[in-house]
């Protein structure tokens, strides 16, 4: 058996196990508690149509601000982008909730507050997409058409057709994400569908309930894929990313009033959450909260690295096997997009139906499982990047390859990974940045005993005075700058 062969049935197994099985085992175990609650899901309703239009409304305001900043992130001369590239990317190094803690405080419904936090979250995301989009634009097509018409005529005939798929792919993923986010929902008392099938069983015990909402939003999430899918995929091209770039030219006054949007953006959903919050930190309440996290670190960092690391090995794995376009291949690519988009709480509850059982009592009991979720939950992100990376490499190289007879191991060893040094730096810091701000998968399948930092923060909030809960938000929110500032030494 060659190594090709081998890598098949890793993946076959792998992704059968910890994510086709699971997710068949939760709907086929419990269909009959699902055909008794469709007499009861009028609330359930209502509770999906409100909490969809929450996410909705957070991702067509997050769509709107990633595509306006990623052109003038990817397309202009804009002063100190790279600072405003890193501090909109705040949110997203951080457990999801922090940012709701702030906003707990202030006088808004939950409605509002919900939406508030998760644009802040979000956005960041809508800017990836829409400057990979961007990037997927032959730039001498932009200089062409500024011969015929002025940049304007460019931004609305050239950019946005060839971009609009990628802005609803953005509208498409943030909406689900944001539908799936309860631990903002639930810092805000914000009563969601999400959180409601958390509550139920997490709180409740009640296993079929959940089980019955589970099937409800798995069916709807299927129909949604597959209705974009129809429409939109065909019109993605990220085999296409141009290292060269059209930059416009910002004149005076449209850079600032750039940098004024940009700033308004900052100070409105990323800074003014916390102003009430971090002067309540002081130097004794700090070196408690220090002191008494330690363990918690000590578990998230490890954690996030054996994350890191299976999450890397999978990507490059994957993505090779994935170069050919058969009916495996597309299938196996369906099931990590469908695991990406599902709710970290709901994956959570499949995996537990799945191996909670005593011949499964190696994997459950340990935190194994716990890096296997994490890792799988966000490989659609690896996936993407790694294929993105392979574009890059003179197809006739593994070509000639093939043809003296090297297998898929030498074309790994020598070719690809020789080349992805700096893919893999990225690939490693994106991982290690989601498997610090999980919640939901580190609270419903961690051991016992076992507790990272945003679930220590949770922990502290409930029991500790407001100087301590301060001091622990401070050290969680920037805690992930010190290992970042040395993973990405890599990538100079």
């Amino acid at each position: 058996m060659n190594f090709k062969a081998i890598s098949y049935l890793y993946a076959l197994l792998f992704l059968t196990l910890f994510a086709f099985l699971p997710i068949v085992y939760l709907i086929f175990h419990n269909l009959g508690a699902f055909a008794l609650h469709l007499a009861t899901i009028r609330d359930d309703l209502y509770l999906f149509y409100i909490s969809f239009l929450n996410a909705f409304i957070v991702a067509v305001i997050s769509t709107i601000f990633g595509f306006i900043f990623a052109f003038l992130f990817a397309k202009t001369n804009l002063l100190f982008k790279r600072v405003f590239i890193v501090i909109i990317a705040l949110p997203l190094l951080s457990p999801s909730y922090l940012s709701a803690i702030g906003w707990a405080d202030f006088d808004f419904s939950p409605f509002w507050a919900v939406i508030f936090s998760k644009i802040a979250v979000f956005t960041p995301i809508s800017v990836f997409i829409s400057f990979v989009a961007l990037r997927s634009i032959n730039p001498e097509i932009e200089e062409m058409g500024l011969l015929y018409t002025d940049r304007k005529g460019v931004i609305k005939d050239i950019l946005l057709p060839n971009i609009y798929a990628y802005l609803f792919l953005s509208l498409f993923i943030v909406s689900i994400l944001s539908f799936g986010e309860s631990s903002i929902d639930n810092t805000l008392l914000f009563k969601s569908f999400s959180l409601e099938i958390f509550t139920l069983f997490s709180a409740m015990y009640d296993y079929e309930d959940a089980s019955s909402l589970v099937i409800f939003l798995l069916f709807v999430l299927f129909m949604m894929l597959s209705i974009y899918k129809y429409f939109f995929s065909e019109k993605l091209h990220f085999d296409k990313f141009y290292q060269m770039e059209k930059v416009y030219t910002l004149s005076v006054k449209n850079q600032l009033l750039a940098i004024s949007l940009i700033l308004s953006f900052i100070l409105l959903f990323i800074v003014t959450p916390f102003f009430g919050i971090f002067s309540n930190i002081n130097i004794q309440a700090l070196s408690y909260a220090i002191i008494d996290s330690k363990d918690a670190i000590l578990h998230t960092f490890t954690l996030s690295l054996e994350v890191a690391l299976l999450f890397c090995i999978n990507s490059f794995i994957f993505a090779t096997l994935f170069e050919d376009d058969g009916f495996l291949e597309r299938g196996l690519k369906q099931i990590i997009f469908y695991i990406f988009l599902l709710p970290s709480s709901i994956y959570a509850i499949s995996l537990i139906g799945l191996f909670n059982h005593s011949y499964f009592d190696v994997i459950y009991s340990s935190y194994i499982l716990l890096v296997v979720a994490i890792s799988l939950k966000y490989l659609a992100v690896g996936l993407t990047l790694s294929k993105l990376n392979l574009y890059k490499i003179t197809p006739s190289q593994i070509d000639s390859a093939k043809l003296l007879g090297a297998n898929l191991f030498y074309i790994l060893r020598y070719i690809i990974i020789p080349s992805s040094k700096r893919i893999f730096w990225v690939l490693f810091l994106i991982a290690f940045i989601f498997s610090y701000r999980e919640v939901d998968l580190g609270y419903l399948l961690s051991p016992v005993g076992y507790e990272t930092i945003s679930m220590h923060l949770l922990t502290t909030m409930a029991n500790s005075k407001s100087s301590i809960i301060a001091s622990n938000i401070f050290i969680t929110m920037f805690l992930p700058l010190i290992p970042l500032f040395f993973l990405t030494r890599g990538l100079r």
